[in-house]
């Protein structure tokens, strides 16, 4: 009944997952670490 609910949280934690993940690669881009 409240799978749903399980439902809803997956996506939302898949789609927290790939914002953090873009991110940081905007962050490695914007400052490359090889530098230094």
């Amino acid at each position: 009944m409240a799978l749903w609910i399980f439902q809803v949280q997956e996506e939302f934690c898949w789609g927290y997952t790939l914002e953090l993940t873009r991110l940081r690669t905007a962050d490695k881009v914007s400052r490359p670490s090889h530098q230094g």
